[in-house]
């Protein structure tokens, strides 16, 4: 599953890459940023995948707290400049 990436005071939210942060996400984790790229779910340990895809698919969006993405080494696909 690829996944929309965006920082957030305390960490990064992720959602589908068909849809930007719900407004849930910066209700609960403060303003989103900018679009910063695209995580692949499948590069992430199986653990973390499993997390955020049921996140996903139950609220929309997945929080990864900013130490969890740092002890992954959470890798962030930038796109192309348009």
């Amino acid at each position: 599953m690829k996944l929309n990436a965006f920082s957030c005071r305390d960490g990064y939210i992720l959602s589908s890459d068909c849809m930007l942060a719900p407004m849930d996400a910066e209700t609960a984790h403060g303003d989103v940023s900018a679009l910063l790229g695209i995580v692949d779910c499948m590069d992430l340990p199986a653990d973390v995948c499993e997390m955020v895809s049921a996140a996903v698919y139950s609220k929309q969006y997945a929080f990864l707290p900013t130490d969890l993405a740092r002890k992954i080494a959470l890798q962030i696909e930038r796109g192309a400049p348009a």
